[in-house]
């Protein structure tokens, strides 16, 4: 307690989670261990997720005793080091287990600081296989500089097909390569061309953008017919639809 009020009084701005999670990542430095104490993190993580298992640990009304007859029981499943173990015990003695998933996103953070790691989400409408993965892997190592990169795959059936790699700061390098956002830049171009040339060139749009992306992707009646008048020249898609 005395180390987390000294650290706290020196970086009034810091989080208690921040100041537990930099400790931690001392301990690894110092221990040369700091990757293993990683990866003890990313198998805590599931369990912090598990609404069971989140509502016993945090609960006030638990005792202590039982929270780290728990925590000694996962610690051996899990094969979790020494160090991890004892965060795990000192959250329960300090009364705060509720303060375990921001903790664990402060260390991923710091983590991702010392080990020069860029972390990049990878969203596509399937699961994306290892090779595919490597290869974004690549790319993003390349355009970040950075000495490791780490992958997210989040599944999104939304984007259609293709994939948005995002990273940087805040996320703000962005690759995408979905039919999502092919159609929205199509969409874009059109809607920009009608209010910019509407009045001058006469163009009339019969149809939304929303339903000209639904029936590019699964055509339909809407196909039948669609009219642009561009000036003198007249463009009908007659016969698209099966």
């Amino acid at each position: 307690m005395a180390r987390e009020q000294a650290v706290l009084a020196l970086w009034p701005w810091l989080s208690l989670q921040h100041c537990y999670a930099s400790t931690l990542a001392e301990v690894g430095e110092s221990d040369e261990n700091l990757d293993s104490i990683f990866a003890d993190l990313e198998k805590v993580g599931p369990f912090a997720k598990d609404e069971q298992f989140w509502k016993f640990f945090t609960s006030p009304v638990v005792k202590d005793d039982d929270k780290k007859a728990v925590v000694k029981t996962l610690s051996k499943e899990v094969n979790l080091t020494a160090s991890t173990t004892n965060l795990l015990y000192l959250l329960v003695t300090k009364k705060r287990t509720l303060s375990l998933k921001d903790l664990l996103k402060e260390f991923e953070v710091i983590y991702n600081k010392l080990t020069d790691t860029e972390v990049a989400l990878v969203t596509s409408a399937i699961e994306m296989d290892k090779s595919q993965l490597s290869l974004i892997g690549k790319k993003v190592q390349s355009m970040s500089g950075s000495k490791n990169v780490k992958l997210k795959n989040i599944i999104d059936p939304s984007i259609i097909a293709g994939f948005i790699v995002r990273f940087g700061e805040d996320g703000s390098r962005l690759i995408d390569m979905s039919v999502k956002g092919q159609l929205e830049k199509i969409a874009s171009q059109i809607e920009s061309t009608n209010k910019v040339f509407r009045s001058v060139l006469n163009i009339k749009v019969e149809f939304s953008l929303n339903e000209l992306g639904s029936a590019l992707l699964t055509p339909n009646t809407l196909l039948d017919t669609i009219h642009i008048t561009f000036g003198f020249c007249h463009i009908c898609t007659e016969g698209w639809t099966s």
